[in-house]
């Protein structure tokens, strides 16, 4: 990577941060989100960056040097990061909320299919059988025999 430009090394080193801002600004939906966090929703949120920062943690475990001189041990420069990343996720929330950013709504219910329209081309719908009954809508009675055959 050294043989990269160096505005192209700051992108790449900057790319996740700016993913993750624009991923909170445009996919979360704060004005429900905040709903819940308010509610209580936070204390999980808070067991979670915790639990990232431990598991970050143990999976590389090294401690930093900031600017030299300021060495953060391992655990806590992990959730510094870790911190800072849901600092910038309820920053990107307030602008939305403060701007009316809110992305659009996307239904998971499939759409309601009516019965009730005429199809121009022929096209019919064909009944399907339902559990119990066969497909010629006959109906069979059974005899009971008390188990014997």
């Amino acid at each position: 990577m050294a043989d990269l430009p160096y505005w192209l090394q700051t992108l790449s080193a900057l790319a996740p941060t700016l993913l993750w801002f624009l991923f909170c600004l445009w996919a979360i939906n704060w004005q429900k989100l905040s709903a819940f966090l308010r509610e209580g929703a936070w204390v999980p949120a808070l067991l979670l960056i915790d639990l990232v920062a431990l598991v970050w943690s143990r999976v590389t475990p090294r401690s930093v040097t900031l600017l030299g001189a300021l060495t953060v041990p391992n655990f806590w420069w992990e959730f510094g990061v870790v911190s800072a990343y849901a600092c910038l996720g309820l920053f990107a929330g307030w602008l939305q909320l403060k701007y009316g950013l809110a992305p659009q709504e996307v239904s998971l219910e499939p759409p309601a299919h009516g019965h009730d329209h005429h199809h121009g081309d022929g096209h019919h719908h064909t009944p399907i059988p339902q559990l119990g009954k066969s497909a010629t809508h006959t109906e069979e009675k059974f005899v009971d025999t008390g188990g014997e055959h």
